[in-house]
């Protein structure tokens, strides 16, 4: 039985010199999908819409992976103070994967900045701050000066897709980030929030495996319920003979 081919977003760092631009991916989540036996090809941010179109129609999953803040251009609000914002190429290209794979039934694993371009790809919103927007939430960031994961609870839905893929009601996962899902995007239902009420999971209606994560699964892989993440994905990215 083939392989399913898993295409892995990337992430783009401008330069003031076009030729020395660069397509960045931390190697976590290769060796993840690589780990629950599916092929990882790089998706590089591309402007054709056509040449992306074509990588896409060759993958069979979809990780959508982390990284800097979402414009809030396209959930139509005036950015935040705060905001760690992604190049605009960057942002149309992931959002433009993501409506496709929600739209088209392809599986899909969205993680941390993904679950937010998720999210803003179907018509949702986001807290652009949460420390200044919810000031009683939790540290969702790694403390200053330090390189150990912060770690909190969550509480997942009991009934909901991840519960059946992870097998449990609660986890403890890592949290790197600032911004969270607002108002949810059509066809997405909440399935995992932490005990301050940040949104730290959906999953799409319908969709054998659309799955969305606030947290790193790939940093934290030997963690109950992690590698299970992708194992899903891929179980469910290989192709029916």
């Amino acid at each position: 039985m083939n392989k399913p081919i898993i295409g892995i977003t990337s992430n783009l760092e401008e330069h003031q010199l076009s030729v020395r631009n660069k397509i960045d991916l931390p190697a976590a989540y290769i060796d993840a999908v690589l780990s629950a036996r599916g092929v990882p090809i790089i998706l590089p941010v591309l402007e054709s819409k056509q040449y992306l179109r074509e990588l896409y129609d060759r993958i069979d999953g979809l990780v959508l992976i982390g990284g800097r803040d979402v414009s809030p251009h396209f959930y139509q609000q005036s950015p935040h103070p705060s905001l760690q914002k992604a190049p605009t190429l960057e942002d149309e290209a992931h959002i433009t994967l993501a409506s496709w794979a929600a739209n088209e039934q392809k599986p899909f694993l969205a993680i941390c900045r993904g679950h937010q371009i998720l999210n803003v790809a179907l018509g949702g919103t986001l807290i652009q701050d949460i420390p200044s927007e919810m000031p009683d939430a939790l540290q969702h960031t790694r403390r200053e000066g330090s390189f150990e994961e912060t770690i909190h609870s969550v509480h997942i839905e009991p009934g909901s897709r991840l519960e059946t893929i992870v097998k449990t009601t609660t986890l403890e996962v890592n949290s790197s980030h600032h911004q969270a899902v607002a108002n949810l995007g059509d066809g997405l239902i909440a399935s995992a929030c932490a005990p301050d009420q940040v949104l730290e999971a959906m999953e799409l209606q319908g969709q054998p495996c659309g799955i969305s994560v606030q947290w790193h699964p790939e940093r934290i892989l030997k963690h109950p319920g992690m590698f299970e993440l992708f194992s899903h994905l891929v179980q469910t990215s290989l192709k029916k003979d």
